[in-house]
């Protein structure tokens, strides 16, 4: 099989039923880690499961269907259509029973093992192209010259689970608005926009680049950088371009120029530090 046979092949997986099971057990995941969290900083003797179920399940299907809920919101379509499909519903239902009920929390050591967790992480990498590009394809076929919205569009479904889980937090109690995506932006949203941009800017024909190529390679490369930072703990890849494009465009070398004529240098005091102390 050649190269391009497999990125052909990569462009026609079906998300039904288990990279969406994928999905869901990826999302009560994080519902369950912020909830262990708060468990250890509690004196209540049940944990928060026990006490709370109905608020844990509804926050874990806001996450489960967030990327639903968000495209609702921006095209103005019924809420409720979200929840038309009984049968995710009970899939997901299943799988955060599973996640959070088990004996001896059974179910979520093993996700939390090490290489379970690598493996259901990569496929949900798979999963996340898929969104954005169904996303993306959504807004084009509503509203084919804006652009914005396409790449919107493509964003909230690659990282629909970062940008819910403010409100899953505040659901289950655990609101922190210091910590917002919007405020400290993880490698998922980042990845997902420029993913975005790049399928927006095909579906355009700004650049002629084959479909699968572009889609099989988002694919190797979210897989690549999720597996390094996962196992090498690597850091976050866009933090050098952010770095630089901060420096140049948002004022971060003037003010690195201030510090600069402020500073001592070979022990003498420049003009200006000898100003600020007279």
């Amino acid at each position: 099989m050649d190269f391009y046979s497999l990125c052909d092949a990569a462009t026609h997986l079906k998300m039904y039923p288990v990279f969406d099971v994928i999905h869901y057990t990826m999302m009560c995941l994080n519902v369950k880690e912020d909830v262990q969290k708060s468990d250890g900083d509690s004196i209540v003797p049940f944990p928060f499961s026990r006490q709370h179920p109905l608020a844990l399940w509804f926050s874990s299907m806001l996450m489960c269907f967030a990327s639903q809920i968000w495209l609702a919101l921006l095209f103005n379509t019924p809420l409720a259509a979200v929840f038309n499909n009984p049968d995710s519903i009970l899939i997901a239902s299943a799988v955060w029973y599973v996640v959070n009920y088990t004996p001896a929390d059974i179910a979520y050591k093993l996700l939390s093992f090490k290489l379970f967790k690598l493996i259901i992480s990569c496929m949900k990498e798979v999963h996340r192209v898929y969104g954005i590009h169904a996303g993306v394809i959504l807004a084009y076929k509503k509203y084919p010259s804006q652009y914005l919205l396409q790449v919107i569009a493509g964003i909230l479904k690659g990282a629909e689970g970062e940008i819910m889980l403010s409100s899953a937090r505040f659901i289950i109690g655990l609101f922190r608005p210091r910590e917002s995506i919007f405020l400290f932006p993880d490698f998922v949203l980042k990845g997902s926009t420029v993913i975005s941009v790049l399928f927006v800017l095909r579906a355009a024909h700004i650049i002629h680049i084959e479909h699968t190529i572009v889609f099989s390679c988002s694919i190797a490369v979210l897989i690549y950088l999720r597996i390094s930072m996962m196992l090498l703990g690597t850091r976050d890849p866009f933090l050098p371009f952010e770095n630089l494009i901060c420096s140049v465009i948002f004022g971060g070398m003037w003010d690195a120029l201030r510090r600069a004529r402020a500073e001592p240098v070979n022990g003498a005091i420049t003009s200006e530090a000898k100003l600020k102390k007279s």
